[in-house]
């Protein structure tokens, strides 16, 4: 599991973190939010294994998923249903939907719906999903991962930007 920050010079958030994932005993690479970054850092993920699979996580980080889509041709780009998918499909061919790569690495890759994560506008469909990742060699702890799932409630006061206070829907709490 690997993460690559990368910065904003226009409009938006500062900052925009893609995730890397290979699955134990896999040469696959997972990309989640894949972001455009320069070529020496391209190189250096590329020798980490061969990029399968493109998680476009949210209707708004398919910004770069064109970029990796002509990189990587046959790499599965992955979506959530319903309007995320048509959204990213504006973009990028979406080959799957994201719950499938579940099934695909069932022992190394967990996709969890959110509760309370629809779109405010629409009132149709998820906005994001979270995932787990298996790391291997570290206990076999998971990682968690999310990306925009603290900031985009329909609640979009100060406080909730910051500090994700609209509490996000589970049955344990």
């Amino acid at each position: 599991l690997w993460h690559i920050t990368a910065k904003f010079n226009g409009n938006g958030p500062p900052l925009r973190r893609m995730i890397i994932y290979r699955p134990p005993k896999t040469k696959s690479l997972i990309l989640v939010s894949p972001t455009a970054v320069r070529e020496e850092i391209m190189l250096q993920m590329e020798a980490l294994g061969s990029v399968d699979y493109l998680i476009i996580p949210n209707a708004y980080h398919r910004a770069d998923a064109a970029v990796y889509h002509q990189r990587y041709p046959k790499a599965k780009v992955a979506a959530l249903p319903d309007w995320v998918r048509n959204k990213v499909s504006e973009v990028v061919p979406v080959d799957m939907d994201v719950r499938e790569l579940a099934k695909i690495f069932d022992s190394s890759v967990k996709v969890l719906r959110i509760g309370g994560m629809g779109d405010p506008s629409k009132q149709e469909g998820d906005f994001e999903y979270a995932y787990e990742f298996l790391c291997v060699g570290n206990n076999n702890t998971w990682a968690f991962a999310v990306t925009d799932s603290l900031f985009n409630f329909q609640d979009k006061s100060t406080a909730n930007w910051i500090f994700g206070t609209r509490g996000i829907e589970q049955s344990d709490g």
